[in-house]
C-alpha cells in the first residue's frame, strides 16, 4: 500500500494544478487516466506508446493531467495482465487516492485539502 500511496503522491506532483483542486475531482481524474492505460495495455499498446494512445482519444479529464500518464502508466504495467483483466484499476486508484489523500499531501508538502 506504500508503494500505491507513492506512485498516487507522485502523479499528484505531476502537474502543479492539483494543489488547486478538490481531492474527489483530482482523484477522479486520476482514476480516468490509471483506467484509460489499463484499456490500452489490454488492447497490447506497448508502454513506450501508451500516452500516445490515451490522447488520441477523447481524455475525459483537463489536458493539466497528462502528465501524469507516464508515471501512471509505469504503475499499471508492472501489474500482471491476469490482474488488469480482473480489476478495475480506475476504481482502485480513485478510492485509494481520496483514501490517502492527507497522508500524500503531506509527502508533498502541501496542506490537506
Amino acid at each position: 500500500m506504500v508503494r500505491f500511496a507513492i506512485c498516487v503522491a507522485v502523479a499528484c506532483a505531476a502537474a502543479p494544478a492539483f494543489a488547486e483542486e478538490n481531492k474527489e475531482e483530482t482523484c477522479t481524474y486520476q482514476g480516468a487516466i490509471a483506467a484509460a492505460v489499463q484499456d490500452a495495455r489490454l488492447d497490447g499498446v506497448r508502454e513506450k506508446r501508451v500516452e500516445r494512445k490515451v490522447l488520441s482519444g477523447t481524455p475525459a479529464w483537463p489536458a493539466n493531467y497528462n502528465n501524469a500518464i507516464s508515471t501512471i502508466a509505469s504503475w499499471v504495467y508492472q501489474i500482471d495482465k491476469s490482474q488488469l483483466a480482473e480489476n478495475d484499476l480506475g476504481a482502485i486508484w480513485t478510492e485509494q487516492c481520496v483514501a490517502n489523500w492527507d497522508a500524500i499531501q503531506q509527502m508533498l508538502g502541501k496542506q490537506s485539502g
